[in-house]
């Protein structure tokens, strides 16, 4: 287990240019071009996002899901088992390894890059990792279940996303 503060982004970047595969759960994403492109790149990509459209940017998930790698599923903000607030990435590596971020950093520019974020870092070839990162997984799959794997509508998110971003000019 490894601790992070900063340069999170940058090592993120790194992990997607190399992985194989990644699944993410994150209650904000906004990625910037470098992180979506990352994310494009990927041979299989599975996101479990918040139906929260104030931040949420309704492009960038649509683009993601016009791939036929990426498979995307939704938690509305007033799901039965409360919203998503949760920051997780699971890259699956190349020698079939996995690499896990677990922390405070929302997939958003911000919180890659220029925030005050802390992050744990896990890897599933550490013996001190292996439980912890089945049990991470098993509670990604169990979310992933319990999501909605249809897309809100888009067109009323972006309506709700160029609102707010007007708001925030202010």
């Amino acid at each position: 287990m490894k601790f992070l503060k900063e340069d999170i982004g940058k090592l993120v970047l790194k992990e997607l240019g190399e992985a194989k595969e990644a699944r993410l759960a994150v209650a904000f994403f906004s990625p910037n071009d470098p992180m979506l492109d990352a994310l494009t790149k990927l041979s299989k990509l599975t996101l479990i996002v918040s139906e929260e459209f104030t931040i949420n940017n309704p492009y960038k998930l649509e683009e993601l899901g016009k791939l036929n790698t990426a498979r995307l599923h939704f938690i509305p903000p007033v799901a039965d088992n409360g919203k998503l607030h949760a920051k997780v990435l699971i890259v699956t590596r190349q020698n079939g390894s996995h690499w896990i971020l677990l922390g405070s950093a929302n997939f958003t520019y911000q919180g890659m890059f220029s925030n005050q974020e802390a992050c744990v870092v896990m890897e599933s070839d550490n013996p001190a990792d292996e439980k912890p990162v089945r049990e991470i997984e098993d509670w990604f799959e169990l979310l992933r279940k319990s999501a909605n794997p249809n897309p809100p509508d888009l067109d009323q998110a972006k309506k709700i996303f160029h609102a707010r971003s007007q708001l925030r000019l202010v």
